[in-house]
């Protein structure tokens, strides 16, 4: 009589995961889209803040006059002359400020260089958060 019972107690509550009722999560049928569906609605209890780490971030691109060590340690140069119009625009806001924010990251700044300027180097670094 006890493995009855015991048997009763765990079809039962077991019986109410496997139900599909509207009590519980939505079954993959109700969640998933087939390609000719679209969602109608948003749900509302998903933050519209990425979390994930760096991708809501801008990149940060910084200019300071290089030191001794980032002479010697930095292998790419580039003359101020030979940057375009608009990598030149984003070093000089950078040298001005201090730093300039950019939602994308051109190939002149993908890795840390010295730019000669006006008689000058300058140590010029992406970052992101």
């Amino acid at each position: 009589m006890f493995r009855r019972t015991l048997l009763l107690v765990l079809v039962v509550s077991v019986a109410g995961c496997l139900d599909g009722g509207t009590g519980g999560s939505p079954t993959a049928s109700a969640t998933e889209l087939t390609p000719s569906e679209s969602p109608t609605s948003t749900p509302t209890d998903t933050p519209d803040v990425t979390t994930a780490y760096g991708t809501d971030c801008p990149y940060v691109v910084t200019v300071d006059p290089a030191t001794d060590r980032q002479l010697s340690d930095t292998d790419r140069t580039l003359d101020y002359a030979n940057l375009s119009t608009e990598r030149q625009q984003e070093f000089d806001r950078a040298l001005e400020n201090g730093s300039v924010e950019m939602p994308t990251l051109p190939d002149a700044w993908s890795s840390p260089v010295l730019v000669h300027y006006e008689g000058e180097r300058y140590y010029v670094v992406a970052a992101v958060c």
